[in-house]
């Protein structure tokens, strides 16, 4: 355990476990609160910060795409190398525990690297101001903590993907649960087309789909539902609120229709809380992604 910056957890009530293991696609550590949620730690050691250029050049490609004309290719190379940590490789790491909270720790903060010469912690900083400007998240809390650690805390926006996927799909595909394999979707850092359903989660057009599904349900069972659910999320949501609105239609359609709408109700708020969008998941590079 390193003292430095676990005593930062510790004074939030969260308890740290380290991950990272050889040959596992997962982060450095995840921090568990009282309720059980993880969340990812992404912790860069004080003999990995010299190399930020190399964060950048694995993700540029999609940061540049995603941030085209607000000047991010004049910035120094260290907030670039930043930038790539907290929203290229955390907000992976939170996309794929479905969460929308995560942790960066730095070691040796105060260290100066790079042409300017830039504090690791100024970097960091930097780069927070920008990806805040843009957007992209919002900086829940930053500390010093003991032996040079800073930490940082980020909860990203419900946007984009840092790459955003090449997409045909239809709402067949969407509403095809499991892991069903799609070579009509693209994964956007490998670009294999070897990509598959992952689950269902956010977007506020498909909850409306759920809302009319149930409502439909109450009289007409699953069969009702389903139509509602698809009607009203294609409206909102295109296609793929067409297929899931369908799917969370029926499931909640057919509740109404068993249980006079009193169940059914309690199930249509936790859908209608979660919401919906597709999450994928590329069966080549384990990469985690979504689109819509």
């Amino acid at each position: 355990m390193r003292p430095g910056f676990a005593a930062y957890f510790q004074n939030h009530q969260m308890q740290l476990h380290k991950r990272g293991r050889p040959g596992q696609h997962e982060p450095d550590w995840v921090a568990v609160d009282a309720s059980g949620d993880e969340y990812p730690v992404e912790e860069k050691e004080r003999a990995e910060i010299p190399l930020y250029s190399n964060w950048w050049t694995y993700w540029s490609e999609g940061l540049l795409v995603k941030y085209k004309g607000t000047g991010i290719e004049g910035l120094p190379s260290q907030v670039r190398g930043w930038i790539a940590v907290i929203d290229g490789e955390l907000r992976d790491w939170v996309s794929i525990a479905n969460v929308e909270v995560g942790y960066s720790v730095a070691e040796a903060s105060s260290s100066v690297f790079g042409r300017p010469m830039l504090s690791v912690r100024a970097a960091i900083d930097s780069a927070l101001q920008f990806l805040d400007q843009q957007g992209a998240l919002e900086v829940l809390d930053k500390a010093l903590m003991p032996a040079d650690h800073y930490v940082i805390a980020v909860k990203y926006q419900d946007e984009e993907p840092t790459c955003r996927a090449s997409v045909g799909t239809s709402a067949v595909n969407i509403a095809h649960g499991g892991d069903t394999t799609m070579s009509v979707v693209k994964c956007p850092k490998c670009r294999s087309a070897n990509v598959a359903v992952k689950k269902i989660a956010k977007r506020v057009g498909v909850g409306v789909g759920v809302v009319a599904g149930g409502t439909a349900g109450a009289a007409g069972g699953a069969k009702g539902g389903a139509a509602a659910g698809a009607a009203i999320g294609m409206i909102f949501a295109g296609p793929a609120g067409a297929g899931a609105g369908a799917i969370a239609g029926a499931i909640v359609g057919a509740l109404a229709g068993a249980a006079g709408g009193g169940y059914a109700g309690n199930k249509v708020g936790e859908l209608i809380d979660k919401e919906m969008i597709a999450r994928y998941r590329c069966t080549d590079c384990g990469h985690v992604f979504k689109v819509g």
